[in-house]
């Protein structure tokens, strides 16, 4: 937590409500975009969202990350005491690295994306591959938990970053990409609310964790797929920002005038 509140203070100093100019300007940002700018509405055209098939394909890959991480969440402790013989406070602060790794994660997406230039399909596979670390070891080694573990902390936080980000940029205007996003996570979390209850209910009829873990590592396989579907629909080349060039102006012009008065 300590490193993450150093790289915030770092990106975003006291007192400002942009990133370091010195930071947007290795990043390629020619402008940042204000809670002021985001509340003007932007007309929204074209099908609907929920009619087009590129937002259920990330639904389906935000609602696959999600069930994945309440399911291991709710039931990693219970696993570790199990398998490991561990004490149910060692487990417990194992399963606290798993859950705090997650805040670091969001932080990695940007250096991903910008500072290496990656494509959405390459930074979306890293960390899809990263996050699949933890189960796949919990079916297979569960001795060496560890390691995988803090990798797919870091993911799970990453994931949900980077696929938003996706969303931004696959969204035409700022309303469109809010409806994309109330779509998502409204379908996202519907499902996942179950995750823990599957889970459960797998382990107690199959008797052991590695049918559970080995369903969780099937969930990811799918949210994997989903996300490259995503990543490599329509691109062609950089993606352009997704947020009009008019409300950016506009609100530059605002940012101008205010700093005259």
């Amino acid at each position: 937590m300590l490193l993450a509140g150093a790289l915030w203070l770092w990106v975003f100093p006291p007192g400002s409500q942009a990133p370091r100019q010195s930071l947007r300007e290795r990043s390629g940002m020619t402008s940042w975009v204000t809670e002021r700018s985001l509340a003007r509405p932007t007309p929204s055209t074209g099908t609907a969202v929920w009619r087009r098939p590129l937002t259920w394909v990330m639904a389906v890959a935000f609602a696959a990350q999600t069930f994945s991480y309440y399911a291991i969440s709710g039931w990693l402790p219970t696993a570790l005491v199990d398998e490991l013989a561990m004490s149910e406070s060692v487990a417990g602060v194992a399963a606290s690295v798993f859950s705090l790794l997650g805040i670091v994660g969001p932080l990695m997406v940007p250096v991903m994306f910008e500072t290496l230039g990656w494509p959405a399909s390459r930074v979306l596979g890293v960390i899809c591959a990263c996050w699949l670390m933890l189960p796949i070891c919990l079916t297979v080694a569960p001795g060496y938990w560890l390691v995988p573990c803090m990798f797919s902390g870091i993911a799970h936080g990453a994931f949900f970053a980077a696929l938003f980000t996706l969303v931004i940029r696959r969204s035409a205007s700022v309303d469109e990409n809010r409806r994309t996003t109330a779509v998502i996570q409204t379908t996202g979390y519907c499902l996942a609310a179950v995750g823990p209850v599957v889970m459960g209910w797998v382990h107690e009829h199959s008797g052991g964790w590695v049918a559970p873990f080995a369903m969780v590592v099937g969930v990811l396989v799918l949210m994997t797929v989903c996300a490259q579907i995503a990543a490599r629909a329509g691109d062609s080349g950089r993606p352009e920002p997704a947020i009009p060039a008019g409300v950016l102006r506009s609100d530059e012009r605002a940012e101008d005038q205010g700093g005259d008065q």
